[in-house]
């Protein structure tokens, strides 16, 4: 089984195993935030991280972990449910042709070691991005899983040919050939930014889980990672937009959902990442917690896509009928999901 193989197993895994299609919050936060600080914010989850290397990330409980500490040039904004993207670490763009991407730095910015973020780390990360990928085709150790993410559909072709500076802020991205989702790749935590001086070792080597952690320009630092407990964050009171809310920032890792949500009940979480469709009647009954639903307060769809990857050119017509006639999507729908898709 190729890489591509093994990636489309396990995303195929994750939608069976999926359980809830709308987004349900489950908050126990107080009345109102903090205005100085001195507490921390405890979110629980089921899942440790597979990684805390930026480029390798794929799964959503690392991608959690990195967005707290690092930062990429554009994201998508969190506080419209429309989530249009938007520029971050990127002052603006200009598209000077079809393959050629000129961008303009946001100024004063620093890395969590004090290192200044500026052109020269924007490429040095974006070139290493390139080489753990192995999009330059010269990497001669492991080789990151996403690259299938920084490469043309066709598997052969990187999607950038070269990354340039100009003056202390301004990079250009050349691409081999033009591509309509370029910037929101980039919005992706592939593209994180880490200090190229704290992470110097780590040019041509992916950050251990174990024994190293990301140092980014993000709201929060990471401190510490203790394998199937917690994860602690400070917060960045350096950081370049309004500081985080909260001084600290915990993620505690629970082995049964019964814990997560016991947890839940007791108080000893704010928030609850995972949330079961069989949990919610004790949330519901429990004054003291807000359960936010993301269609009935929004009047949107949901935000959880799930779909099997049958329509493609892997399996053939009269396999791809098959599979249509045997999938139960009632059963899918009413049993596995409990009613919360459509």
């Amino acid at each position: 089984m190729d890489k591509k193989d093994a990636i489309i197993t396990f995303l195929l895994i994750g939608v069976i195993a999926s359980g809830i299609g709308n987004i349900v919050i489950i908050l126990n936060l107080p009345k109102s935030l903090p205005s100085e600080g001195g507490s921390t914010l405890i979110v629980g989850t089921l899942y440790h991280p597979y990684t805390l290397e930026p480029v390798l990330s794929w799964d959503s409980t690392s991608n959690e972990v990195l967005s707290q500490v690092i930062e990429t040039l554009f994201t998508h904004d969190l506080m419209d449910v429309n989530l249009p993207r938007i520029n971050l670490l990127a002052e603006s763009y200009y598209w000077k042709n079809k393959t050629c991407l000129q961008i303009k730095l946001r100024e004063g910015i620093h890395f969590h070691d004090s290192t200044l973020f500026n052109a020269s780390a924007a490429k040095w990360n974006l070139d290493r991005l390139l080489y753990l990928t192995n999009c330059t085709g010269n990497n001669t150790g492991a080789v990151a899983y996403t690259q299938v993410l920084w490469m043309f559909p066709e598997e052969e072709t990187p999607i950038m040919q070269s990354i340039s500076t100009f003056g202390t802020y301004n990079i250009t991205i050349t691409l081999n050939a033009p591509y309509g989702p370029f910037l929101n790749t980039l919005s992706y935590i592939n593209a994180g930014m880490i200090s190229p001086t704290a992470h110097k070792e780590e040019e041509k080597g992916f950050i251990d889980l174990q024994t190293g952690g990301p140092i980014g320009t993000g709201p929060f630092k990471y401190e510490y990672y203790k394998p199937n407990k917690e994860i602690v964050f400070s917060r960045w009171e350096g950081y370049w937009r309004n500081l985080a809310n909260f001084q600290s920032l915990k993620f505690l890792i629970y082995e049964k959902n019964l814990d997560l949500e016991t947890a839940m009940l007791t108080h000893q979480i704010d928030y609850s990442i995972i949330v079961s469709t069989s949990s919610l009647p004790s949330y519901e009954s429990d004054s003291s917690i807000t359960i936010k639903r993301f269609t009935d307060d929004t009047g949107k769809p949901n935000l959880i896509y799930q779909y099997l990857g049958i329509n493609n050119e892997r399996y053939n017509v009269t396999w791809r009928e098959a599979f249509s006639y045997v999938i139960n999507y009632s059963y899918i729908i009413d049993v596995l999901l409990q009613g919360n898709a459509i």
